[in-house]
């Protein structure tokens, strides 16, 4: 029984130096729901047996990471992770050398220990079945883009240009009408249109009248979210008094009042007309209108086909990776890291965005010297932390992404679909 406790708090070990990376590299909540249930119960049981366990001070160190890093909200940038890896990895390896072959468990209840290492197993399973259904959602979704984009081929009727460059439209509104903001801002950003908002562009720390005229600088477009709550707040007042200044100054930035609560806009913007937005549906489509961006004609076959082709190249890495990841520590080779990297790259630039921000996760993190050649210094991947285990992990936090970017396609490619273009196919598969 001695040896198998030993072997059980080995087991455990590995699965707490893992489990908070692969938590955060999945971003996952129900993953990490259950990575921080798993912890609770790990410190319940270390609080009742840590006297009679030898390595303390490693399996403690290892344990107050976990808590700081999976308990702790938000997603964690990859050179955090790969700092939390190699603190982890390193008390591992003094946990392994610290507990004797014999060494004093009489006092550990083994029901504890597997109880435990079990839960850890559920964990295991729910990763992987998470890849699982991530990969088989992105094929469906592959599989319905690719029906949508062939029937448009056959009608010839697909304008090839049409995603809008260079428009910026900062969002002016006060913090009870975020909701409408962010739905407004989200519907914009999912074809490629740049927006400022203070809640997602301030961050603490920022000199909020700088970061105001920053936004202001690069806007082509200005909406003010004009409400009750709004109409009365003074930073909304001095954006839009700004606003108009800066329009003054320069005749570029376009000022659209988004009305709501049956208001008419302000005095101060003096005849601007405004866009009644009591109807979600029917604001967007004046707001469009406003923009300059034409209904229906927001994206290209050049472009369709070649999303696919990327999205189909990600989602065959993936399975690869996750059809090896039983071997947690076979690393991924550096060929297979570029790829994933460009892909990456590739979908992080898209200009149609997913519901959720996707963090890069497929990143040169580092400079290496070659001692012998010298003279081919070049940015370096983590050879110790990208096993094919967390590039499947990564990978189908990426997939999810393209999957929500291939929903958003397949939604404008039917609404032309029903609605055809009068112009000829000038794009092509690349």
């Amino acid at each position: 029984m001695k040896s198998d406790n030993r072997h059980l708090l080995e087991v455990l070990a590995e699965q707490l130096a893992a489990f908070p990376i692969e938590a955060h590299l999945a971003d996952d909540p129900k993953i990490i729901e259950d990575c921080s249930a798993f912890l609770r119960n790990v410190i319940h049981f270390w609080n009742k047996y840590k006297e009679e366990i030898p390595s303390v001070d490693a399996l403690t160190t290892i344990i107050s990471i976990d808590y700081h890093n999976v308990m702790g909200t938000g997603s964690r940038e990859m050179r955090h992770l790969i700092n939390i890896n190699e603190v982890n990895q390193e008390a591992l390896k003094k946990v392994k050398e610290t507990l004797p072959e014999d060494g004093s468990f009489d006092k550990l209840e083994a029901d504890d220990l597997v109880n435990l290492t079990d839960e850890g197993l559920a964990i295991d399973r729910l990763i992987n079945d998470t890849i699982e259904s991530v990969i088989a959602k992105t094929e469906n979704n592959l599989i319905r883009l690719k029906k949508t984009s062939v029937k448009l081929w056959n009608q010839s009727s697909f304008d090839s240009s049409v995603i809008p460059k260079g428009l910026f439209v900062f969002i002016s509104h006060s913090t009870k009408d975020k909701d409408l903001a962010v739905k407004i801002s989200k519907e914009l950003e999912s074809i490629g249109v740049m927006t400022w908002r203070d809640d997602k562009d301030i961050v603490g720390g920022d000199s909020i009248p700088t970061e105001i005229g920053k936004g202001l600088e690069r806007a082509t477009h200005f909406t003010l979210l004009y409400t009750n709550t709004s109409k009365n707040r003074p930073w909304v007042k001095t954006e839009f008094e700004n606003a108009l200044m800066l329009r003054e100054q320069t005749g570029k930035l376009k000022i659209i009042p988004i009305l709501l609560d049956g208001l008419k806009p302000p005095t101060i913007l003096g005849n601007i007309k405004g866009i009644p937005f009591e109807s979600f549906e029917k604001g967007m489509t004046s707001l469009w209108q406003s923009l300059g961006v034409p209904a229906r004609s927001r994206i290209s076959l050049e472009i369709l086909f070649k999303f696919q082709k990327r999205a189909r190249q990600a989602l065959e890495q993936v399975k690869r990776c996750h059809q090896e990841n039983q071997f947690w520590t076979l690393e991924l080779y550096e060929s297979e890291f570029d790829e994933l990297e460009d892909i990456e790259t590739y979908f992080l630039a898209f200009p149609i965005r997913g519901d959720e921000t996707t963090y890069r996760r497929f990143e040169w993190t580092m400079i290496s010297w070659p001692t012998e050649h010298p003279e081919e210094i070049r940015p370096s991947y983590e050879k110790e932390f990208y096993s094919r285990r967390r590039a499947a992990i990564a990978g189908s936090r990426l997939l999810n992404s393209i999957s929500d970017i291939a929903e958003r396609l397949i939604v404008l490619t039917e609404k032309i679909e029903e609605n055809p273009l009068p112009h000829a196919i000038t794009g092509g598969s690349s």
